[in-house]
């Protein structure tokens, strides 16, 4: 009997990786073994005066056309303001491992509908609020869409399935979030790309935290693409500022992805902390549940 929220999620979701896979498998065409990387280093101020300076390597497996597995390691600085005491942390977060699945659908404006599964593995110090002491797991869903050859959208809707979640720089949510993008071919080299992020729900007492986030995207040869992207909170616990620069081929062509968002991957690449629902006294790290 299936109990706990993630193990319900994996019933669900696996069973159509498993299907896709073995429909790719019978078309040679359709696989492609291959892995994408990519580097991202960034900095995060937020509403209490807590600075978060943050640098991850993403390794991302396509092992068919549709399916990846992704884990991005990453290493947090947590400097806290005077007020607080002006202490810090530094050292490894917990680790994301996301498990995703892409569909195009051969109709106009070429939508693709997404699904992905996140499990975060407790590798960070919990005495210093880099790490959980257990696994935690989050869902999402989402739709691509591409209305024009230069044009892509993008709408997803999420959640944490434990008791915890991952902090920052889009607003720290133990409840269901949805995000919005639209992203536009500025040359044929450069995308501009623009997103909100926003809580459905607050934890008691609080207000729905809300993150504007613009970025840019050099095709520097071939996938290996530069990003640049900067956020500002307006409300809630979302850092009122946030910075990030990347390099990979993970960054390359992801805009029109079901699954996630080109923002979302680079602001969650920058690492974070966990938040216990129990009230435990954390700091705070980025993204909305461990995506």
């Amino acid at each position: 009997m299936l109990r706990n929220p993630a193990q319900v999620a994996l019933a669900i979701l696996l069973p159509v990786v498993a299907a896709r896979a073995q429909a790719a498998g019978n078309d040679s065409s359709a696989v492609t073994l291959r892995f994408t990387t990519g580097v991202t280093a960034g900095a995060l101020h937020f509403p209490d005066g807590r600075t978060q300076q943050g640098a991850s390597a993403v390794v991302r497996w396509h092992p068919v056309t549709g399916i990846s597995l992704g884990v991005t390691p990453s290493f947090t600085r947590v400097i806290q303001p005077g007020a607080l005491g002006g202490a810090s942390s530094t050292g490894l977060s917990d680790l994301p491992v996301e498990l995703a699945f892409d569909h195009m659908l051969n109709v106009p404006m070429s939508p693709t509908v997404g699904a992905a599964l996140v499990a975060t593995l407790p590798v960070g110090d919990t005495t210093s609020g880099l790490g959980s002491g257990s696994v935690g797991s989050a869902a999402s869903l989402g739709l691509g869409l591409s209305p024009t050859e230069k044009l892509s959208l993008h709408v997803g809707a999420g959640r944490p399935l434990s008791d915890f979640a991952l902090d920052g720089a889009l607003g720290g949510t133990h409840s269901t979030w949805g995000e919005a993008e639209a992203g536009y071919q500025l040359t044929d080299r450069l995308e501009g790309t623009f997103g909100v992020d926003a809580d459905f729900a607050a934890d008691s007492g609080m207000a729905a935290a809300r993150t504007f986030v613009g970025g840019l995207a050099f095709a520097v040869k071939g996938p290996l693409t530069l990003t640049l992207n900067a956020g500002h909170g307006v409300s809630g616990d979302a850092a009122r500022w946030s910075l990030s620069l990347g390099l990979g081929t993970d960054f390359a062509a992801i805009e029109g992805l079901g699954s996630s968002s080109r923002l979302r991957r680079a602001v969650a690449a920058l690492g974070g902390q966990s938040h216990k629902h129990s009230g435990r006294p954390t700091t705070a790290g980025n993204g909305h549940g461990p995506s």
